[in-house]
Parts: C-alpha cells; sequence; structure tokens
C-alpha cells in the first residue's frame, strides 16, 4: 500500500474512533479478518463502503466485495459476448431483431464510414455539422458507442439559427462546429475512454423523458435504474436493484469520479422502493477515502424532494421487460441492464457484460447467500 494511501487510511481510522466510538485497534482487526475473505475488502474498501458501522452485523459486511470490474464476468461469462454489450449498436441491432424497445437512433458519426440501416451517418465533421443546423430532431442525448460510465455524453435542447450555436440541457450554448470538433470528434480520436482501438462511433438517440413521478423527484432531470439478473441454469432471476438521478448540471447519472454529486438508491427488488440513499461528494475529500462513495442523505438537493420511500412507477413491467431481455442471451449468466421509464413504461437503454457490483454504503453486499449459490449452481465444484 502506498504511502499516501496508508496515511489517509490512518486518518480515516482516527475519524472513525471518534465518530463512532470504535478503536483503531478494532477497526483495523476487522479489516485483517474481511481482507482474507472471499470480498478481498481492502482497507480503502472498508471505509469507503462504511463498513466500520457496527449496525452491520460481521457476516452482513463480509458479504460485501472489492472486486474489479472483470472479476465476475471472468468466472461466468463468454468473453465471445462482450463486443454485444460494449457496442451499443451492436446492443441495438440484437434488441431490435427481439423486438425489445430501447430510445430511438437519430444519427451516427463515424469517419470508417460505418452505418445502421437505414440511419443517418454521416463521415465528416463538416456533414455532421450540417445535420445538426437543419436535419437533427430535438432534444438529443449523445455518447460514443463504445462508452464508459458516460464518457463523451452530451445532451442537446436545440439549435439557435441565429447564433449558429447549440443550446445544451444545462443551458449553455455551443457553436456548432466547436462542439463536432471537441465532443463526437475527441469521441472518435478515443480521447474519451481512451477508445481508440474501440471506434464504434458516436450516435445520437433520442431522449428518454422520465416518467412524471420520477421528473417530480429529480426536476425533470435523468433518473435510471440499474438491475443486475444472473442466469440460474432454470433461467433468470433479478439479483440487485439499482437507481439514480443525475444532479446539478451532470449530463448522466452515473457515480464516479467525473460525475460528483450524483445520487445512488437502493432499492426494494420486490416493489422498486428507495430504501437508502447516498450521494458522492462534489469536492475532493480531506480525509480519503471516508466517503468517497457516498454519504448517506435522505433529499434530492436540486428539488428537495424526499427520496428514501419514493417508488419507481412501473415497477413490474421494468421488471418483466428486463427479465425477458436477459434470457436472450444465455452466454451472459451475470447481466446488468440499465432501463429508463418514461410516462409510456420502461425502455432498454443499454446491456452490461462487466457493470461492476452495485452496492450502496450501508446497504447490502453483493456476494450474499443468494449471490453464492447462484455460483455453485453454475460452477460446480
Amino acid at each position: 500500500m502506498p504511502l499516501r494511501t496508508k496515511l489517509a487510511v490512518l486518518r480515516a481510522a482516527r475519524i472513525v474512533a471518534r465518530s463512532h466510538r470504535k478503536p483503531v485497534l478494532a477497526q483495523f482487526g476487522e479489516i485483517a479478518r474481511l481482507r482474507f475473505g472471499p470480498g478481498r475488502i481492502s482497507a480503502s474498501h472498508y471505509y469507503k463502503y462504511g463498513l466500520f458501522d457496527d449496525r452491520l452485523r460481521f457476516e452482513q459486511k463480509a458479504d460485501f466485495v472489492a472486486w474489479d470490474w472483470d472479476y465476475i464476468s471472468d468466472r461466468v461469462n463468454h468473453p465471445g459476448w462482450g463486443e454485444l454489450c460494449d457496442d451499443k449498436l451492436l446492443t441495438y441491432a440484437a434488441l431490435r431483431g427481439l423486438g425489445l424497445p430501447f430510445p430511438g437512433l437519430l444519427a451516427l458519426y463515424h469517419p470508417g464510414g460505418r452505418r445502421w440501416g437505414d440511419l443517418p451517418a454521416f463521415a465528416s465533421e463538416g456533414d455532421l455539422a450540417a445535420f445538426l443546423r437543419a436535419g437533427m430532431r430535438y432534444p438529443a442525448f449523445g455518447k460514443p458507442s463504445n462508452d464508459r460510465q458516460g464518457g463523451g455524453a452530451s445532451s442537446l435542447a436545440g439549435y439557435e439559427a441565429a447564433s449558429d450555436r447549440l443550446r445544451l440541457a444545462s443551458g449553455a450554448t455551443i457553436p456548432v462546429e466547436e462542439y463536432v470538433r471537441t465532443v463526437p470528434g475527441q469521441a472518435w480520436a478515443g480521447v474519451v475512454n481512451r477508445s481508440g482501438l474501440m471506434r464504434g462511433g458516436y450516435l445520437f438517440q433520442e431522449l428518454v423523458v422520465p416518467h412524471p413521478d420520477i421528473a417530480r423527484l429529480t426536476g425533470g432531470r435523468s433518473g435510471t435504474v440499474r438491475l443486475v439478473v444472473l442466469l440460474w441454469p432454470d433461467g433468470p432471476r433479478l439479483h440487485r436493484a439499482v437507481g439514480r438521478a443525475a444532479v446539478g448540471d451532470n449530463v448522466v447519472d452515473n457515480q464516479g469520479v467525473t460525475l460528483a454529486g450524483n445520487l445512488r438508491f437502493q432499492l426494494d427488488r420486490e416493489t422498486g422502493e428507495v430504501v437508502r440513499t447516498n450521494r458522492t461528494p462534489w469536492e475532493p475529500l480531506a480525509h480519503p477515502p471516508l466517503g468517497s462513495h457516498g454519504v448517506e442523505v435522505e433529499v434530492h438537493p436540486d428539488t428537495g424532494e424526499r427520496t428514501n420511500g419514493f417508488v419507481f412507477p412501473c415497477w413490474r413491467e421494468t421488471v418483466a421487460l428486463c427479465l425477458r431481455a436477459a434470457a436472450a442471451f444465455p452466454a451472459i449468466r451475470c447481466q446488468s441492464w440499465d432501463l429508463a421509464i418514461g410516462p409510456g413504461g420502461p425502455t432498454l437503454v443499454e446491456l452490461n457484460m462487466r457493470g461492476g457490483v452495485q452496492q450502496v454504503v450501508g446497504g447490502c453486499g453483493f456476494n450474499d447467500a443468494e449471490f453464492r449459490a447462484f455460483m455453485k449452481a453454475v460452477r460446480p465444484g
């Protein structure tokens, strides 16, 4: 462990000793037990997930994991199916063939000449700029076909002909040529997500208008759900349900280093009710890793609406759609689906084969008894 990390952990331990009356040696003893368990919890993750909180029994703490993006996928998913998830154009082609709903596609930018049916496709920045001025249907959402954690995403509210500028969802404006050069252009160049070897192009989609109930909670901002589905030998079952909401001027509702301030909800998977909310910090912390995975809150900071107790609408339809889609991808035994819920119901946004572990600080660990039973069922012995 680097010296800087050791010092950060020691600062966190001292803060917890004061705030929770839990001696530093007791914390470090617990860390040692978790470190050699199946979750591989490091000292940093112990504080990131708030596992020092003794409202959680040790058995519950041991369900938390510090596995990387590929840990689960490498064990249960067929690697040959990875690009079907990573390249959104391939995902949408499969969903269209299956008759499953996804956000309508509006245009594609791909200097290599890639096409997708009769979708308007442009190989030059000039042609794309002309389309944004005269052919695009607004509002529109843009993202790299091979994206990760929302990198390179943009939300366009409209075009202002008098100034030749695009109006962003945040209210800011940008010259058309500058937008094309710095957003789709940089995505193609591999600046975003280091995707230079995965040049799937830049997609423009219809912006999914949130269901009125979600819009009231989020102030009209993005509020999607991520459902983790496990494909048991007898079919798919929902394992984890997490909700997300964008805050401030964030374009997407993911949580991450570059997406500070967003909310993550632990959901009751049977009802879609929010049982716990955490928020990632806006500013770099003075005592990392304590709080870096979020701190517990109960209201949306933009709207003041209470989050805990909120029930995501159309929940039964959302879960049913996800399970129906999951069954069509049998070689991906652990699937992470993102869905948006609009006025007319749910729609599939993307499928992730390496979707990480969906754990909310102070909530439930991923490696619970159900997941352990699943692993034995699909990897006997």
